[in-house]
């Protein structure tokens, strides 16, 4: 059991699918990537209990992980790159299109999600099926 962002306990199984919900909303959708902050707002779930299970997700094919790079100009912050592995981060230095010359180190990485492809297209098609009920013998 975890403290709700109302102080109530919630159960992981909740939890589980209060997040499965979102994402499947997501996959129905026209939206590519989002943060795991939009999940923890839209679910009312801490951050590492939401971001512990994205990456469950991640592991079973549901989604996908990219981490973005973010200038570090606080007059800036925009995303200078977007990368599929924290092993491409190596400590070179990019150009940002605010001019300043970026460190790439993990402390100006972001991850963000991505919904596979495929869960995608299999949403859109069982959106539109009736739920198959299932029966216990």
């Amino acid at each position: 059991m975890h403290l709700g962002g109302g102080g109530l306990m919630v159960a992981k199984w909740e939890i589980k699918e209060k997040i499965d919900d979102a994402v499947r909303v997501i996959a129905y959708s026209a939206v590519k990537y989002f943060y795991p902050t939009a999940i923890t707002k839209a679910t009312n779930t801490p951050l590492p209990d939401a971001f512990e299970y994205l990456l469950t997700l991640v592991q079973s094919g549901v989604l996908n992980i990219k981490w973005e790079i973010r200038c570090p100009n606080l007059d800036c912050l925009q995303t200078i790159k977007t990368v599929d592995s924290l092993d491409e981060i190596i400590e070179e230095y990019i150009e940002c299109d605010c001019g300043k010359e970026v460190l790439l180190t993990r402390d100006i990485v972001f991850p963000i999600f991505e919904i596979n492809p495929d869960y995608k297209e299999y949403v859109k098609k069982n959106k539109s099926k009736k739920k198959k009920k299932i029966t216990f013998y």
